[in-house]
């Protein structure tokens, strides 16, 4: 019974480091996100895409941000330059 309950204590120490490491990927990949967004959406989706002067981007879908962000809308100008996976880190960012 002792060396079942070891081998439990074990494996779920090793699950709880692996989540660990996924919500710190997560993380580190959002948090590189922030930047960009500073830089090309801060301005006028605000702090953190609840909107200060453009809108509220919080609850758009993937797709249809990089849709947005690609091809500009409703007076968004196209960021034609930023990569899928710059796009990608700053919706992270937004929605983290």
């Amino acid at each position: 019974m002792k060396k079942m309950f070891t081998t439990v204590m074990i494996l779920m120490l090793i699950a709880a480091v692996g989540v660990l490491q996924v919500v710190t990927e997560q993380n580190a990949f959002a948090a590189s996100g922030k930047s960009l967004y500073n830089k090309s959406c801060k301005s006028c989706h605000g702090a953190k895409g609840g909107g200060a002067g453009g809108p509220d981007i919080r609850e758009e879908s993937f797709n249809s941000f990089k849709k947005a962000v690609k091809n500009g809308k409703e007076g968004m100008p196209a960021f034609k330059s930023l990569s899928s996976s710059s796009i990608k880190k700053i919706w992270k960012y937004v929605h983290i």
